[in-house]
């Protein structure tokens, strides 16, 4: 009952946007962090006083990027790339333009998470989005949710979780990779420390990206 209530109450005490996290004001660099792709800049803003963040790296490389797009669309796959240690997945919807997904982590001494998301594919000028948000108790996949909430009684779904994936080529043959969540993760889990594991793990989610991606790009896997 006592998570429940956290749940809800962080859900309504905390309502950051897509707009507002597309917006390229109010950004603070918090550090740079050397990877195995190269460097990282994290960024961190406060929307409607929640922490979100905003890493970018440049990959001295040219990526397939309609490929990056077609990874971070597929649910499923994220099991086997992402360090993430996302247990279970799965797509539940598509069209050409958006994607309906569930997936499911197990996190060691705390109860396990969820979360019911519609991701959008998009164009912003010369780069390629995909960007996601909640499916409220999961959005035209009731029996899916009904099941799921079942299954697993005591996990906790996710009241705030908000990103985007943003690709572009430069002309120097370089790619610019930005990945930008406002994530809560529910529980008992307080903003304070949910900030400082979002920002500690976010260079994970650039490298597991791009590693993937070079992956794929040769062997030529298809997604």
């Amino acid at each position: 009952m006592y998570s429940t209530l956290l749940l809800i109450t962080t859900a309504q005490a905390y309502n950051p946007t897509w707009a507002e996290l597309k917006d390229s004001s109010g950004w603070t660099v918090q550090n740079t962090v050397q990877t195995d792709v190269g460097p990282v800049i994290v960024k961190k803003k406060l929307i409607d006083g929640f922490p979100c963040f905003s890493g970018t790296t440049k990959y001295p490389e040219s990526l397939n990027i309609p490929l990056m797009i077609e990874i971070a669309a597929d649910a499923e796959s994220a099991m086997t790339w992402s360090s993430a240690d996302i247990t279970d997945a799965k797509t539940l919807a598509r069209t050409d333009t958006y994607v309906d997904y569930w997936q499911y982590l197990e996190i060691f001494a705390l109860s396990d998470r969820m979360w019911f998301l519609r991701g959008y594919f998009e164009r912003d000028g010369e780069a390629l989005l995909f960007r996601w948000e909640r499916l409220e108790q999961g959005g035209p996949h009731k029996e899916f949710y009904k099941a799921k909430i079942e299954q697993f009684p005591h996990a906790e779904i996710t009241p705030i979780n908000l990103g985007a994936w943003r690709i572009q080529q430069q002309i120097d043959n370089t790619t610019v990779v930005q990945y930008s969540i406002c994530s809560h993760p529910g529980g008992s889990i307080s903003p304070m420390f949910q900030s400082i594991a979002t920002e500690s793990t976010l260079p994970n989610n650039l490298v597991d990206m791009i590693q993937e991606t070079k992956r794929r790009m040769n062997t030529s896997e298809k997604p």
